[in-house]
């Protein structure tokens, strides 16, 4: 496979595949697509109007068709022993420099690879990629154009809801803060100022409101309301997110005074001016072309470097202060941390100082209180102290 096939967009260039398009004649064809990626591109459709779900299966589909090609393998060719061939090969993916950038890129990006780690996919994403791919495998059996799911061979196990290691103890994650504003008290150039205040926006605003990396793309920062209630004026984040749910979030006064710094120092307009900021995303990308200031949309893929450089930060600011020697044995947490650690972080602090669950549902966007439960499990070193209490002495130690 060449690599530049690795930037193909399934919308915008048609690729001359020669013998690796499967033409199908099916008189029970309920579409018109006679090729492969103009049925996947049907099936597709149905999902342009939810940006994150149409980004997640995008993404899984046109690294199922990279896959293929490089195979010299037709949709209709697959049978069961492919489907076991993909779920290993997404866990070695080889050779790892035709398949994997250990850095997230655009997929405009001539750098741009499907894996983003050497390790594959993990179970979880695995499991993903396997009931999407099905999924379509289904839809286009339904619409005529496939006869046979081999997907439906494979046994999919349950995902499981476990977060046990999707979350930072509130121990570490206090170091995490204070790396980042170690990093703004020595900011020494404006420019260094500029993505010191930056970095703090990002992790303060995921922290305090638990949103998604989606949701900080799609929403903008003139959905920061505030509302009145008696003599008492509140802030709340408006946000839209899963499947086009809007919710309300509580916002705390530090947030909005950190906001007016990221307007100011980043963004560069007047920190009390919400016009200049109307329509901007809550996290957007400032550069400079010829002394001009330019405020573009952050891609999900430069988000999540930023966040990325965050957790770096932190492990520099651990290794270098003796004080935060205790928690060098936990530095492999912050090597795995994303955004979505920050979500389940906020909602486990959450948990941990008895803020009401239907709060945190709320707050969090679930539609179920059975999601929110699982934030509830314990910091280990509290339960291992605390269950200790139990046990065969009495407590006076008498027998």
């Amino acid at each position: 496979m060449h690599l530049e096939l690795l930037n193909i967009d399934l919308f915008k260039h048609p690729i001359n595949m020669d013998n690796k398009i499967a033409v199908v004649t099916s008189r029970e064809k309920l579409i018109h697509a006679d090729n492969d990626i103009e049925a996947i591109k049907t099936w597709l459709m149905q999902f342009i109007g939810t940006k994150t779900t149409f980004a997640n299966y995008r993404k899984e589909v046109e690294r199922f068709l990279l896959w293929c090609m490089d195979r010299n393998k037709t949709l209709k060719q697959l049978k069961f022993e492919d489907v076991l061939a993909y779920r290993y090969f997404c866990q070695n993916p080889q050779p790892y420099e035709k398949w994997v950038s250990n850095k997230r890129y655009s997929r405009k990006s001539q750098l741009w690879k499907p894996f983003s780690h050497e390790c594959g996919l993990s179970k979880s994403s695995l499991k993903l990629a396997e009931t999407t791919l099905s999924s379509l495998f289904s839809w286009l059996c339904n619409a005529g154009y496939l006869s046979a799911n081999p997907f439906k061979l494979q046994k999919i196990t349950a995902k499981p809801h476990d977060i046990t290691r999707r979350y930072l103890d509130e121990d570490i994650w206090q170091a995490v803060l204070n790396a980042v504003n170690f990093n703004l008290k020595t900011a020494d150039t404006k420019k260094k100022l500029a993505d010191a205040i930056k970095l703090k926006w990002v992790v303060s605003l995921f922290y305090l409101t638990g949103i998604r990396i989606s949701e900080a793309i799609n929403n903008s920062l003139d959905n920061f309301k505030q509302e009145q209630y008696g003599e008492k004026n509140s802030w709340w984040l408006y946000i839209t997110g899963k499947g086009n749910k809007m919710r309300k979030i509580p916002v705390h006064p530090e947030l909005i005074e950190l906001l007016k710094l990221y307007k100011y120092h980043y963004l560069d307009v007047d920190m009390n001016d919400n016009h200049k900021t109307d329509n901007l995303a809550l996290v957007c990308k400032v550069k400079y072309k010829n002394s001009q200031k330019e405020i573009t949309a952050v891609t999900r893929a430069s988000l999540h470097n930023w966040i990325k450089s965050i957790f770096e930060l932190a492990k520099n600011f651990i290794l270098k202060h003796e004080e935060y020697e205790k928690f060098r044995n936990h530095l492999y947490l912050l090597d795995k941390a994303s955004a979505h650690w920050i979500r389940h972080t906020t909602w486990t602090h959450m948990a941990n100082k008895n803020i009401d669950l239907r709060f945190i549902r709320d707050n969090a966007g679930h539609s179920s209180i059975s999601t929110t439960n699982i934030y509830l499990h314990s910091e280990d070193k509290k339960r291992h102290q605390d269950s200790l209490k139990h046990s065969l002495t009495p407590d006076d130690n008498s027998v």
